[in-house]
């Protein structure tokens, strides 16, 4: 029997893709994005950059996080989540960041609160020289 590909059940994304009403996952690690129903595969390079920066630093990059109880995109927490998320000021000139400029570099474009400014995909992820070197 031949081998089916690992690949072959996975549907494109576009930006016509149906929106999500609903979210799931752990709080801290949801992209803001999701929250409010706009999921994109940047969105799971974000829960990357979350996961980075705790193996970096040993702490979670937010000091507050929200109860996300009902997991409804635009809820009033999922909204005010969102909210902290973008008034968050992450130190990046704190240990242990100065001495790994090239991870700090990486963290920051995995964690760019815009998509705009965030990582494409997981490929420019790899190919990135922290990751290289």
């Amino acid at each position: 029997m031949p081998k089916k590909k690992f690949n072959s059940w996975r549907q494109e994304w576009t930006p016509q893709t149906p929106k999500s009403r609903r979210f799931v996952g752990t709080p801290g690690y949801i992209a803001p994005e999701a929250l409010l129903g706009q999921m994109t595969p940047q969105s799971d390079l974000w829960s990357v950059g979350v996961i980075l920066y705790i193996l970096m630093t040993g702490e979670m990059p937010w000091s507050s996080l929200v109860s996300l109880e009902d997991g409804l995109v635009g809820s009033p927490s999922a909204t005010q989540m969102y909210r902290a998320l973008k008034a968050e000021v992450l130190e990046w000139e704190q240990e242990p960041w100065p001495d790994f400029p090239l991870a700090r570099e990486l963290c920051q474009k995995l964690l760019a609160f815009e998509l705009e400014d965030r990582m494409k995909d997981c490929e420019e992820a790899m190919n990135h020289p922290w990751l290289k070197e």
